[in-house]
């Protein structure tokens, strides 16, 4: 493998809370690159089969964007989907490598995924890093001997919003429908919705 290609073991929540993967300026990380193949565990696909039916919006829908390239990967030569080409060649490739071998990695707990990451790492050899959002896949490579990267944290996507910010937005949306010229003052504190006096009523029985 090139000296200036690097090879990066991608884990499930860096699919998930990771900006599009082909848009992330990796020479920010690796000043002297000219292509990364982004490697994907058979680990990782399975966790984000279980991710696509989450009743979380965001998870359910970055791991069904996710599954639909590595879908399109499994169909591609060498099972390698390429994600973009300039100015780093950026690849989706899938680890079709035999069984790992356990019994080489007595200290790694097959039925943990984390684990399960770093052994299949460590089998496909050739420098190949992990890439993980997580602290537990960092610390875990670290301890066996590979190099592992975090994402730097503009690389990330926006923070989801909770639940009542969800809410008052809602209510804000219901209000410029009901009535575009209400005005609307938020109580930072308690997070309640409230509008001038003479139109409370008619907002609250609007949204009940």
């Amino acid at each position: 493998m090139p000296s200036n290609t690097k090879i990066l073991f991608v884990d499930t929540n860096a699919f998930i809370q990771v900006k599009d993967l082909k848009d992330i300026p990796w020479r920010d990380l690796f000043p002297n690159v000219t292509a990364v193949d982004l490697m994907v565990a058979d680990a990782v696909t399975k966790e984000l089969d279980e991710h696509k039916t989450s009743t979380n919006e965001r998870r359910r829908g970055r791991a069904r964007l996710a599954l639909a390239l590595i879908d399109e990967a499994s169909l591609a030569p060498e099972f390698a989907l390429l994600l973009k080409d300039k100015p780093v060649r950026v690849r989706l490739v899938i680890f079709n490598n035999s069984r790992v071998d356990w019994s080489a990695y007595p200290n790694l707990d097959p039925n943990n995924p984390d684990h399960q990451l770093v052994a299949e790492t460590l089998s496909f050899g050739n420098g190949a890093a992990v890439f993980s959002h997580d602290t537990g896949p960092l610390i875990r490579a670290r301890i066996a001997g590979i190099e592992a990267y975090k994402p730097s944290d503009n690389w990330l996507l926006p923070a989801e919003q909770t639940d009542d910010q969800r809410r008052i937005k809602q209510l804000q949306r219901e209000a410029k429908e009901n009535r575009p010229d209400a005005t609307e003052k938020i109580d930072r504190k308690s997070g309640a919705t409230t509008q001038d006096q003479d139109r409370c009523d008619r907002l609250v029985v609007g949204s009940g």
